[in-house]
């Protein structure tokens, strides 16, 4: 059977669509990964999956190779290979057995200067056995505080990757952080012309943030680290802003109208915006809907 290409967003659909090109089920199939899926920076240039796929080529035994594999099964002759196996066996183990005895015999016992039996090879073995890798590493720094990455270092981090990130934008850019009250570090970049950072509906912004929070979690190696928020031009306090706004006029709307409104969708963020905005309104209440990226706000009358 010749080999077929298929592509897809994944390993796993990859395959699926060239099972449905054989035919077959998966065990009857061999797959070979040409490319593996990738991401492109900030979402962009990706590459998709290529898995080549065939029929598994069956191999019949010959018929005169089967008889003989029957005959060699039978009777007498697996009765003489056991039997060779059997005392071949024995003959080992009683050598092993026989050369053991004789090194035991051979070695003379340890004594002290009183003429006892020394004991300090077993003290020794037993101490050597409890030092092994079995014994547990502690991960708890020194200083008996928590296990996490300086604040220092991880504030100095993320000024320098961001400002870095700005300049290959071709942004000149200021890039500061700030302690917030939480214990998050916020990431501010100011500039002229930061608005290419900030994207259509702040994508770009977010896709920038999202890598703010990788970068300090892989240096941090497995020890705890803050939370990265990321603020470029002012842009999330202006959205902030107008998402109030827009959410307190449209719950006026279904206070009056008595009929409910389904916002557009929006992320987490946004969605909580919407949500704290009219949470002391009267009249009006507010529910998300959906699944993840088409999850919306829907504001309803009632209390």
């Amino acid at each position: 059977m010749e080999w077929i290409v298929t592509e897809a967003r994944t390993v796993a659909d990859a395959k699926e669509m060239a099972l449905d090109q054989l035919g077959v089920d998966e065990r009857e199939a061999e797959f070979e990964v040409l490319v593996e899926p990738q991401r492109g920076v900030l979402g962009l240039g990706r590459a998709n999956a290529q898995v080549r796929a065939r029929v598994m080529p069956r191999v019949e035994t010959p018929p005169d190779r089967r008889g003989r594999q029957r005959r060699a099964r039978g009777g007498d002759r697996k009765q003489r290979s056991d039997g060779r196996k059997a005392q071949t066996a024995n003959s080992a183990r009683g050598g092993a057995e026989g050369a053991a005895r004789a090194t035991k015999e051979k070695r003379p016992e340890r004594r002290n200067s009183a003429g006892g039996p020394d004991n300090r090879a077993k003290k020794s073995a037993g101490t050597s056995k409890s030092k092994g890798r079995g014994e547990k590493m502690s991960t708890s720094d020194t200083n008996g505080g928590e296990d996490r990455m300086d604040f220092a270092n991880e504030e100095e981090l993320l000024r320098s990757f961001a400002a870095g990130l700005a300049e290959s934008f071709g942004v000149d850019a200021t890039v500061t952080t700030v302690r917030t009250t939480e214990g998050a570090v916020e990431v501010v970049i100011d500039g002229d012309e930061v608005g290419l950072l900030i994207g259509r509906r702040g994508t770009t912004l977010a896709a920038i943030e999202e890598l703010l929070r990788v970068v300090v979690q892989r240096r941090a190696q497995g020890r705890r680290s803050s939370k990265v928020r990321l603020e470029v031009g002012g842009y999330k306090q202006r959205r902030k802003e107008a998402l109030e706004a827009f959410a307190q006029r449209i719950a006026a709307e279904v206070v009056e109208s008595g009929e409910p409104k389904v916002l557009e969708p929006m992320n987490a963020a946004d969605r909580k915006i919407v949500h704290d905005a009219i949470v002391e309104m009267t009249g009006v209440r507010t529910a998300s809907e959906g699944e993840e990226p088409r999850r919306r706000v829907v504001l309803r009358p009632g209390s």
